[in-house]
Protein backbone atom coordinates (compact mmCIF):
# COMPACT_ATOMS: atom_id res chain seq x y z
CA UNK A 1 0.00 0.00 0.00
CA UNK A 2 1.16 3.24 -1.01
CA UNK A 3 2.33 5.34 1.78
CA UNK A 4 3.25 9.56 2.35
CA UNK A 5 6.60 10.30 4.29
CA UNK A 6 8.46 12.92 4.88
CA UNK A 7 12.54 12.91 4.70
CA UNK A 8 14.41 15.86 6.32
CA UNK A 9 18.09 15.67 5.97
CA UNK A 10 21.37 17.72 7.42
CA UNK A 11 23.35 19.65 5.18
CA UNK A 12 25.85 17.41 5.55
CA UNK A 13 23.84 14.88 3.41
CA UNK A 14 24.61 16.88 0.50
CA UNK A 15 22.94 19.55 -1.29
CA UNK A 16 20.19 19.49 -2.83
CA UNK A 17 20.76 18.31 -6.64
CA UNK A 18 22.75 15.84 -5.04
CA UNK A 19 19.81 14.32 -2.85
CA UNK A 20 17.51 14.84 -5.56
CA UNK A 21 19.37 12.86 -8.28
CA UNK A 22 19.43 10.31 -5.58
CA UNK A 23 15.55 10.66 -5.13
CA UNK A 24 15.06 10.37 -8.63
CA UNK A 25 17.15 6.95 -8.55
CA UNK A 26 15.05 5.00 -6.29
CA UNK A 27 12.86 2.80 -7.86
CA UNK A 28 11.20 2.39 -4.48
CA UNK A 29 10.02 6.32 -4.21
CA UNK A 30 6.75 6.73 -6.50
CA UNK A 31 6.39 9.90 -6.18
CA UNK A 32 8.47 13.06 -4.69
CA UNK A 33 8.22 16.62 -4.19
CA UNK A 34 10.61 19.19 -2.53
CA UNK A 35 8.66 21.33 -0.20
CA UNK A 36 11.00 23.26 2.70
CA UNK A 37 14.43 23.63 2.87
CA UNK A 38 16.35 19.70 3.46
CA UNK A 39 12.87 18.51 3.22
CA UNK A 40 11.19 16.57 0.69
CA UNK A 41 8.39 14.11 0.59
CA UNK A 42 8.37 10.52 -0.42
CA UNK A 43 5.43 8.37 -1.98
CA UNK A 44 6.26 4.37 -2.00
CA UNK A 45 4.92 1.09 -1.35
CA UNK A 46 7.72 0.68 1.55
CA UNK A 47 8.16 0.56 5.03
CA UNK A 48 10.28 3.87 6.52
CA UNK A 49 12.91 1.84 7.84
CA UNK A 50 13.27 0.39 3.77
CA UNK A 51 13.45 3.86 2.46
CA UNK A 52 15.84 5.18 5.27
CA UNK A 53 18.29 2.07 4.32
CA UNK A 54 18.17 2.74 0.39
CA UNK A 55 18.69 6.12 1.47
CA UNK A 56 21.76 5.85 3.27
CA UNK A 57 23.06 3.06 0.85
CA UNK A 58 23.10 5.90 -1.97
CA UNK A 59 24.19 9.00 0.20
CA UNK A 60 26.59 7.14 2.58
CA UNK A 61 26.43 10.16 5.36
CA UNK A 62 24.61 12.67 7.10
CA UNK A 63 21.85 12.77 9.65
CA UNK A 64 18.37 12.42 8.41
CA UNK A 65 15.00 10.77 9.16
CA UNK A 66 12.04 9.54 6.90
CA UNK A 67 9.12 9.17 8.71
CA UNK A 68 5.41 8.24 7.90
CA UNK A 69 2.28 11.02 7.17
CA UNK A 70 -0.62 9.90 9.18
CA UNK A 71 -4.01 11.29 9.70
CA UNK A 72 -2.49 13.49 12.62
CA UNK A 73 -0.73 16.13 10.26
CA UNK A 74 -1.09 20.32 10.22
CA UNK A 75 0.74 22.84 8.37
CA UNK A 76 1.05 25.75 5.59
CA UNK A 77 1.72 24.05 2.21
CA UNK A 78 0.87 24.54 -1.05
CA UNK A 79 -2.71 22.46 -2.05
CA UNK A 80 -0.56 20.41 -4.13
CA UNK A 81 1.87 19.14 -1.66
CA UNK A 82 -1.61 18.35 0.47
CA UNK A 83 -2.90 16.69 -2.42
CA UNK A 84 0.45 14.42 -2.71
CA UNK A 85 0.00 13.54 0.77
CA UNK A 86 -3.53 12.47 0.53
CA UNK A 87 -3.87 10.59 -2.90
CA UNK A 88 -0.23 9.36 -3.05
CA UNK A 89 0.27 10.64 -6.29
CA UNK A 90 1.68 14.20 -7.94
CA UNK A 91 -1.17 16.23 -8.87
CA UNK A 92 1.24 18.35 -11.27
Amino acid sequence: MRQAYIFCYSSDVGTRDTVTDVIDKLPSVLNWRYELPNTFLLVSEKSADDLAKEIRRHLGKGRFIVVELGPNRQGWLLPSAWKLIKDKHDPE
